[in-house]
């Protein structure tokens, strides 16, 4: 077929019709030896563009699964949905608890800096003993 296709003789091999080619279209380089890779170029963009067809049937996939699809009555343990809130539940209450991150509000039309010190402001406060801690520290008698 690629010879219809591209009006050239018989060939034997791959650089035969490339040869076979770049003299038909007068690809050719000095001392008249046919330029392969350029007849080679062409096959390609002949193919991509679409202006070569396959003429040959590609082969049949068969698809092999290890898995067969088959008919189920009833779902496994892990898709029981009736207990889906009991074991959510029981999810949640077996993770360690965290206590709530402190949130301080953001003025956006303030500068950085101002903000910056608010958060310093606030990190000093927390810092503080409360009264029994400063009982332990100082002593009672002080």
């Amino acid at each position: 077929m690629l010879m219809l296709h591209y009006n050239i003789p018989e060939f034997d091999d791959c650089d035969s019709f490339l040869a076979l080619l770049a003299k038909r279209s007068g690809r050719m380089k000095k001392g008249g030896r046919p330029d392969l890779n350029a007849a080679a170029k062409q096959v390609l963009n002949d193919w991509n563009s679409g202006k070569l067809h396959y003429f040959t049937e590609p082969p049949e996939q068969q698809i092999v699964s290890e898995f067969q699809p088959e008919l189920v009555s009833e779902f496994v343990k892990e898709f029981d949905l009736d207990n889906l809130e009991e074991n959510i539940r029981v999810l949640v209450d077996s993770l360690p608890d965290q206590r709530m991150v402190s949130v301080s509000a953001y003025d956006a039309s303030l500068p950085i800096s101002f903000h910056q010190k608010l958060v310093k402001m606030h990190h000093k406060q927390r810092q503080k003993p409360f009264f029994g801690q400063a009982m332990l520290k100082y002593g009672r008698n002080n």
